[in-house]
């Protein structure tokens, strides 16, 4: 009724209707105005209706800002998945398994092992490679250290 007062919160219609439109009918108003129980024949104009009230927005809201939570995993779910397959039974994946686990803990690092030196910018180019250099392909581009020097070393 127009210029009804109406209690604070949704109906349990009302709240029928803004768990269908998040869900099974994925944001169609008139299809979750069915689903929720209102007349086939006014579901268009009751949604409309819906859908003008702040209240059903603002849950509406709330409902795909809590699906979105429980769809990005977190750290502690994604540590326990990836610690999980260190014990799968193929090999390549227990590598990719602990690659990206020291990753998501920070103890990721590359080392460059070249006779020489090796500065920021030819590390850059080399990692932006699509296939890893030649063997003493880096190498020969670089300056040969002192014989005193001993192993590789990155600048």
């Amino acid at each position: 009724m127009p210029g009804a007062s109406r209690k604070p919160g949704l109906s349990e219609k009302e709240r029928a209707f803004v768990r269908a439109y998040t869900g099974p009918a994925k944001g169609v108003g008139t299809v979750a105005a069915k689903m929720a129980g209102y007349s086939h024949k006014g579901a268009s104009v009751r949604a409309v209706e819906l859908l003008a009230r702040r209240s059903v927005r603002v849950e509406i809201q709330r409902l795909r800002a809590m699906a979105v939570q429980r769809a990005v995993a977190t750290n502690e779910q994604i540590d326990l998945v990836l610690s999980g397959l260190l014990k799968h039974p193929d090999w390549k994946a227990r590598a990719v398994a602990a690659r990206e686990l020291n990753k998501t803990r920070g103890r990721h690092s590359v080392k460059h092992m070249v006779e020489g030196t090796l500065t920021l910018e030819q590390a850059i180019a080399a990692s932006r490679m699509e296939e890893p250099p030649i063997e003493g392909e880096i190498v020969k581009s670089l300056p040969a250290l002192p014989e005193k020097a001993g192993n590789a070393g990155i600048e």
